[in-house]
């Protein structure tokens, strides 16, 4: 899946048809059409239910949606700050209460040292805990011991 083709997703669910969105991207019908139809290949799901010209998003389309925005963003964001040689934002880290807190809380200074608008934000908690906080998005990584 590549983020042009989640743009062109979203051209279509904000323009609400296909021959609007392929206005709005500069490209033609068909080729949007035909992108769309491999992107329902590639994810086995129908994400629109075509009502003449019309493009309704179905369950699994509004889902995508959401998660395409987010996607777009955070590549949108990427790009600029690397553009811009900045690096911002938080960093969630889940650790169980070990020796390697030590090491981890050295590297953290030395990030904030060289990156000042780069946050850490750290959670205690036993493995499972952290492998819950993982799966659902609430970290982004963890630090566990073994055995587990």
């Amino acid at each position: 899946m590549e983020n042009r083709v989640l743009r062109y997703f979203l051209a279509i669910v904000s323009e609400g048809n296909l021959t609007s969105a392929a206005k709005l991207l500069h490209i033609t019908q068909p080729t949007l059409s035909r992108q769309i139809k491999e992107l329902e290949e590639e994810l086995s799901v129908t994400l629109f239910n075509r009502k003449g010209k019309y493009m309704e998003l179905t369950r699994e389309g509004y889902y995508l949606a959401n998660k395409a925005r987010d996607i777009i963003t955070l590549v949108d964001q990427t790009t600029s700050s690397i553009k811009h040689k900045e690096v911002y934002g938080e960093v969630s880290i889940g650790m169980a209460e070990s020796k390697s807190i030590k090491q981890i809380a050295k590297a953290m200074r030395a990030v904030r040292e060289e990156q000042d608008q780069v946050y850490f934000d750290t959670f205690s908690g036993n493995a499972e805990q952290i492998l819950e906080k993982i799966d659902n998005g609430v970290i982004d990584f963890g630090v566990i011991v073994e055995p587990y």
